[in-house]
């Protein structure tokens, strides 16, 4: 079966969560009794014999643990918000986003877990996998979205560029000597290219939050499909186009982060 490095993460989160449950606890400390105080309560008990008893019990323990859904759902909704956390970001717009996409990849991650073993599984599997990169990607942009948009500088330059632009053409105009007119157009040149970075910048940060927004409705789409998919469309297109949409939205989101980085570090390079 093709497992999703989240869902081999979360079994173990899932055996951990079982050990630590008050159910194993009491397990334990009733064998740990059972055995100093009463080693052989009858003539062919062996004491060894309450370890395999209590053992058992709590590979019951475990077991009912892993197979349980609601158990399964909780541990990868706790992994993922520790993993993209929303509190992280500043903004109440990009939290609420991201919390709504973390809420889709729960979802995902249930509806395959509650299908039983065989291709299709397997298959949507492969699918989880997909939306996990996906969801990486949501994150690195809202995380950048966040950082940008909570740039005090950046929103200063931008508030400001424009009013110290017309100054230095007004002061342009006035100047008589010609080496302080060639000071004041160098100084005015780098003006422009930085305001004109930062309204590249603003701009695709716009089209970033629009895409976004799209991205997380889109991740809503995916985990209907997941719900209504059957054995049938295994073999169909329909699989596969499915896949093909994510991997689009991976690459789409990837662009996105790049030119924000590359923008970023050129608006801030290029300050005057």
């Amino acid at each position: 079966m093709s497992e999703t490095p989240l869902r081999r993460q979360s079994l173990r989160a899932i055996v951990a969560h079982a050990v630590l449950r008050l159910e194993s606890a009491v397990t334990i400390a009733l064998a740990i009794l059972a055995i100093g105080l009463l080693p052989q309560p009858f003539s062919f008990w062996r004491w060894w014999y309450w370890m395999v008893l209590f053992g058992l019990a709590e590979a019951l323990i475990i077991w009912t643990s892993i197979t349980d859904v609601r158990t399964g759902e909780q541990v990868v909704a706790d992994m993922l918000r520790q993993r993209f956390d929303p509190a992280r970001l500043r903004q109440p717009q990009l939290k609420a986003q991201l919390d709504r996409a973390l809420q889709y990849r729960s979802a995902i991650e249930s509806g395959v877990a509650r299908r039983r073993d065989g291709v299709l599984r397997d298959r949507l599997s492969d699918i989880a996998n997909q939306v996990d990169q996906w969801l990486a990607q949501v994150y690195g942009l809202a995380e950048r979205l966040d950082r940008i948009s909570s740039d005090t500088l950046v929103q200063r330059d931008l508030k400001e560029a424009p009013d110290e632009i017309r100054a230095y053409q007004a002061r342009i105009i006035k100047a008589t000597d010609a080496g302080v007119r060639h000071q004041l157009e160098e100084a005015l040149a780098g003006k422009q290219t930085h305001l004109a970075n930062l309204q590249e910048l603003a701009h695709t940060v716009e089209s970033g939050r629009l895409q976004l927004e799209n991205t997380v409705n889109s991740l809503g789409t995916i985990y209907s499909q997941v719900v209504l998919l059957e054995a049938k469309d295994v073999g169909s297109g329909r699989m596969q186009r499915l896949s093909e949409d994510i991997d689009n939205q991976v690459t789409a989101l990837s662009d996105v982060v790049s030119t924000l980085d590359e923008l970023y570090r050129r608006s801030a390079e290029e300050q005057p």
